[in-house]
């Protein structure tokens, strides 16, 4: 239960900390024709605190919950064979172990919700960025999908 408070207070800070570093100096917010909030990144700064915000989180939630799946599939894969007794130190391992595969499953299953919100505005914005010209509210399609993502993740920009 402390690691999980340790890895939700983590995050949760470190999301903030550099959303307010972002906001006072990656860049500026302007509102668009059809009254739409944009971030838009200035300099090297702006741009590097950004891809901060996007991708960092994806590669710690992804390393994290690989090495833990890793791991407690290697101690399965072990301790597979049947143990001649068990007492009580046996058993409190076998829930340690078992709550870190939830934690492991509960961050993989962060990192494909994130990666699935994410993903359609970094696709189109990198093949078809005309579409964005053409189509004024697709931007707002995009936020609403990532203000989903927002519902179980910590906060991250990317449109």
């Amino acid at each position: 239960m402390k690691v999980n408070l340790m890895l939700l207070t983590t995050s949760w800070t470190l999301s903030f900390l550099v959303m307010v570093l972002t906001a006072l100096f990656g860049g500026l917010v302007r509102t668009e024709e059809v009254e739409q909030c944009e971030f838009s990144a200035k300099g090297k700064v702006g741009h590097l605190l950004v891809s901060a915000m996007t991708f960092i989180p994806w590669f710690l939630i992804a390393g994290a919950s690989i090495a833990v799946i890793v791991r407690a599939f290697k101690i399965y894969f072990t301790r597979r064979a049947p143990a001649p007794a068990e007492n009580a130190r046996d058993g409190a391992q076998f829930m340690l172990y078992r709550r870190r595969l939830q934690v492991a499953k509960m961050l993989l299953l962060s990192f494909i919700w994130g990666t699935l919100c994410k993903l359609p505005y970094f696709v189109t914005k990198s093949v078809a960025p005309m579409l964005f010209a053409l189509m004024p509210l697709l931007p707002s399609w995009f936020k609403i999908i990532i203000i989903a993502e927002y519902t179980f993740n910590p906060v991250s920009i990317t449109a």
